[in-house]
């Protein structure tokens, strides 16, 4: 396996959204939310692209972090111009699915279930940046245990 790789994808992170069932005509139908499949679609190729071995089949460290759109309220004068921890929505959870799904849709991980140590990091951009996504795969057996 690779030791270290990273990406950084411009634009709002994107959590995974919950699927949506409904009955038409007597049958269950279950869509899934239509902005997270398409940056799962656009991460994916994005990865795909940089991505030329074979999936990874063993255990990996993935770091993410989710820089969000900075809100009004935080554009004043007196706050402070670097990243702020965001506290609210997108999950960091949901954030790390999509994230994990598209690596595997991209054909960098085999299957998500080889991430042993996950950190997400969700935070609103400072003033003169706009919103990404930044990540990276590291081999966990440099880490202590």
């Amino acid at each position: 396996m690779t030791d270290f790789m990273e990406w950084t994808l411009a634009g709002d992170p994107v959590p995974e959204g919950r699927p949506r069932a409904s009955i038409v005509s007597g049958h269950a139908h279950v869509n899934a939310d239509p902005k997270s499949k398409d940056w799962r679609r656009f991460a994916a190729q994005v990865f795909a692209t940089d991505w030329s071995g074979p999936p990874i089949e063993s255990v990996v460290w993935l770091s993410v972090n989710a820089v969000c759109k900075r809100p009004k309220a935080l554009m004043r004068k007196g706050d402070p111009d670097g990243r702020v921890w965001c506290g609210k929505k997108p999950d960091a959870d949901n954030i790390a699915k999509s994230v994990m799904d598209a690596l595997v849709e991209g054909g960098v991980l085999r299957d998500d279930g080889l991430v042993a140590k996950l950190d997400v990091h969700t935070l609103y951009a400072s003033k003169s940046e706009g919103p990404s996504v930044w990540l990276s795969i590291q081999d966990p057996d440099e880490l202590p245990l």
